[in-house]
């Protein structure tokens, strides 16, 4: 089990690290391919980690975690189109509206089924979070691409760590470990992204990258909000950490040193996924029992 573990953390950084690492250093790669090799390293990785931690994914998808790797395939798609047209904004937009709408529409059907259905009269509701959550991850998609486009070196890999393991913590003290582990794997994804980004100049993973963060941390936030444990504001800060990419490509900060630009970047980011992990502590230590993980 702690072998599994750890090699659902070392084989995902490998696959992103090599995948990215051959994109990036061969002379003959398009701009396609190295706009496109974030998304595939990712996405391969997360998919190679979910099989160590849970083995052959279910056909058809029986729940919110059994859509993850057949969502992460498919974002790796979207993640390729969005690469190989990357200067053509209509593509990214249109790209970014299906999969914002799709995912939480696929992840949500049990709710649908069993607590907004029709029959209890609660379709309206349903219908409201939808739209509520396809919103925030247009706002998300289109702040994390502004970012890996415009701001160059580690500190948005660094930032994607940070939101990624601190919604590991949060998702895991809201109960589910299995979810929590897999958001480790994307972490640890990243973590060959940070590496490839400090020692290699101009190093950028790629505008197909945004849709393979977005995809999967909607599906842990969906999946840990609705379907376990976790409380509203921990998941509330932790959908506003992203955001605060945008505010990082502001001018006022965009004018500062490299150093001092990177500090106030990763403090925006580091702040709500401090307070949720905080707000998601206190929760958890105030409850008199702890239920059973799943």
């Amino acid at each position: 089990m702690i072998f599994n573990a750890l090699m659902a953390i070392f084989i995902p950084a490998c696959t992103a690290g090599v995948v990215l690492l051959l994109a990036s250093r061969l002379s003959g790669a398009s701009s396609a391919v190295r706009q496109s090799a974030g998304a595939v390293g990712l996405a391969l990785g997360f998919v190679a980690g979910q099989f160590l931690i849970l083995g052959k994914p279910a056909f058809p998808p029986i729940d919110g975690t059994s859509w993850l790797p057949y969502l992460a395939g498919m974002a790796m798609c979207a993640g390729m189109i969005c690469g190989t047209f990357a200067q053509r904004g209509w593509v990214n937009w249109l790209v970014a509206i299906l999969i914002c709408a799709s995912v939480p529409y696929l992840l949500l059907q049990t709710q649908f089924k069993y607590t907004w259905s029709p029959d209890q009269g609660k379709l309206a509701e349903g219908i409201f979070h939808l739209a509520g959550i396809f919103v925030a991850l247009l706002l998300i998609w289109k702040s994390i691409d502004r970012a890996v486009r415009t701001i160059p070196g580690i500190v948005v890999p660094l930032a994607l760590i940070v939101i990624c393991a601190g919604s590991a913590g949060v998702i895991m003290m809201g109960e589910s470990a299995l979810v929590a582990q897999l958001a480790g794997c994307l972490a640890a994804g990243l973590g060959a992204v940070a590496v490839l980004a400090f020692f290699i100049k101009d190093f950028t993973p790629g505008t197909g990258t945004t849709a393979v963060l977005v995809t999967l941390l909607a599906g842990f936030w969906i999946n840990a909000y609705f379907y376990a444990n976790v409380p509203a504001p921990s998941a509330l800060l932790l959908v506003a950490a992203p955001l605060m990419l945008w505010l990082g490509t502001l001018p006022f900060i965009s004018r500062m040193s490299e150093l001092k630009s990177g500090l106030a970047r990763l403090s925006l980011v580091t702040l709500p996924v401090a307070l949720a992990l905080a707000y998601s502590l206190h929760t958890f230590l105030a409850k008199p029992a702890v239920s059973d993980y799943y």
